[in-house]
């Protein structure tokens, strides 16, 4: 047997220390402690002594005893992460709803730009099954009936041949609020005495041009306009009522002082009337209309409400 492989034989000190290592019970890690045998007796050696109440409350409260014993256990930094990141997320958002109730201009400017962005990139295609179509007053029309303003005559068999098309409502945005200057009786104003003398028996009994318009309007389901302004004025007509719930919605709306409207032999022949105004962002473009204004105390549809309203036969805003 080669010796160096014996281990080297022990002293008595040494044999001592062998011997409690492995005849006493072994402690706790994290209470164990060692110390010199020379401090207790004088003598070399080594022994265990295991933990009292001051140790665990001192490993339990490490900062009790004006230093912590390792790292910071896992729990408590999670709880102290779990807390900043609340903070931050409430700060974030107190700072959103301000930002949002203040709306500065750049704010404004910034959705206006991605709103105006999102139409650029996405535009809605035209759907040709859509109920709606548009009389347009352009070169080719004018170019062919005559230069503007048409006779009322003119607009009285284009309302007739429309409605006999099948035509559910035809709005009008265009104001009325004056004769009707092509009319002979208007006509007449303007010619010299000797001439109006001679053809005034000649027109004699026959209807104007706006009763005629008249008359049309009132037989076909037709929507005539108005133009809200800052002039006061007395309300304009109504053609339908409002059924509402809750608070009071006039408080909420766009209001003006007054209104112009057409004549009121046309007002009166009328279905539904409708304000056609609009209202331009702070950058003067229109990117969205109000459905009703408010002249007073008296809530006013716009145009296309009443023209949607006068097409499903209903009486009644709820």
């Amino acid at each position: 047997v080669d010796d160096r492989r014996r281990p080297a034989p022990l002293g008595n000190h040494e044999h001592l220390a062998h011997f409690r290592r492995f005849s006493e019970p072994r402690p706790p890690k994290f209470g164990a402690t060692i110390t010199r045998r020379s401090d207790v007796d004088k003598r070399p050696g080594i022994e265990f002594r295991y933990p009292d109440a001051s140790d665990v409350e001192a490993d339990a409260n490490p900062r009790d005893t004006g230093r912590a014993r390792g790292n910071p256990k896992p729990r408590r930094m999670f709880n102290r992460a779990s807390q900043v990141y609340v903070l931050l997320v409430v700060a974030i958002l107190g700072v959103a709803v301000a930002i949002r109730s203040v709306d500065p201009f750049f704010v404004q400017a910034l959705r206006l730009i991605a709103f105006d962005s999102y139409q650029l990139l996405g535009p809605a295609k035209y759907d040709p099954s859509l109920p709606v179509r548009i009389v347009d007053i352009n070169e080719d029309s004018l170019a062919k009936v005559g230069q503007w303003p048409w006779p009322r005559t003119t607009i009285a068999d284009l309302l007739t041949k429309l409605t006999a098309q099948g035509a559910a409502v035809v709005a009008f945005d265009i104001l009325f609020s004056e004769p009707d200057r092509t009319s002979p009786e208007e006509a007449l104003k303007a010619m010299p005495a000797d001439e109006a003398k001679v053809i005034a028996p000649l027109i004699a009994g026959r209807p104007t041009h706006d009763e005629v318009l008249a008359k049309a309007v009132a037989s076909a389901p037709s929507v005539l306009a108005m133009a809200l302004g800052g002039r006061a004025t007395p309300p304009p007509p109504t053609k339908a009522g409002f059924a509402t719930a809750g608070d009071d919605p006039k408080l909420f709306v766009p209001s003006f002082p007054g209104a112009t409207g057409n004549l009121p032999a046309l007002d009166a022949a009328a279905h539904g009337i409708g304000s056609i105004n609009w209202i331009p962002d702070r950058d003067q473009v229109v990117r969205r209309v109000p459905l009703i204004y408010r002249v007073g105390d008296q809530l006013v549809p716009t145009l296309p409400m009443e023209a949607l309203r006068v097409a499903q036969n209903a009486g009644t805003y709820v």
